[in-house]
């Protein structure tokens, strides 16, 4: 993830950025996940929400934001995902913690975490083959500038669903919940 520009992984264990090459692992939009064309532009990432008994570590995506979130303000927090057709898993709690310092570890750990922004209903995002949208407002505690994404929640906290592999699917499947990231967007409500 670090190859996009502003974007880090928080963790030991890193994120994954697609885009249109001629390395089949990584590219857009076949890659060895899956296949999905991007939501917006031509690039998109990749994080690991959920693992049955932790086997893959989670992986989170981190940006600074270009200003400070200012105290009392109302923001508009969206960002796009869709399930790899390769993942055994779905899950829920995939959401937003802002923070006034970044995450950092090497160690390949859970970042367990207040949530701050997650779906209404909080389900299980488990549609391929498309993208659907985590929306919410944040009202900002003033001085966050960094915005994270990922699963903060422990496993047993998390809902997840075993999911049926498609006979179609020559991907090998890997036992997460792995989901393509795009189109992220954080937008002061006036």
């Amino acid at each position: 993830i670090e190859n996009a520009s502003g974007w880090s992984s928080p963790t030991g264990a890193r994120a994954d950025i697609f885009t249109p090459t001629k390395t089949v692992e990584i590219n857009t939009p076949d890659n060895i996940y899956g296949k999905e064309d991007a939501k917006e532009g031509t690039n998109y990432a990749g994080i690991v929400a959920y693992s049955y008994g932790d086997a893959l570590a989670r992986t989170y995506l981190m940006t600074k934001l270009s200003t400070p979130l200012k105290k009392g303000m109302k923001y508009c927090v969206k960002f796009n995902l869709s399930l790899a057709e390769a993942s055994k898993y779905s899950a829920n709690q995939i959401g937003v913690n802002f923070s006034s310092k970044p995450f950092g570890t090497d160690s390949k750990t859970a970042i367990i975490d207040k949530t701050h922004v997650l779906d209404p209903k909080n389900k299980v995002f488990s549609a391929m083959y498309n993208w659907e949208q985590v929306c919410g407002i944040y009202y900002a505690e003033g001085g966050e500038k960094y915005i994270t994404i990922g699963n903060f929640t422990s496993n047993e906290n998390t809902k997840n669903e075993k999911n049926k592999k498609d006979p179609n699917m020559k991907k090998a499947v890997i036992i997460a919940a792995y989901y393509y990231i795009d189109d992220v967007s954080v937008t002061l409500i006036t």
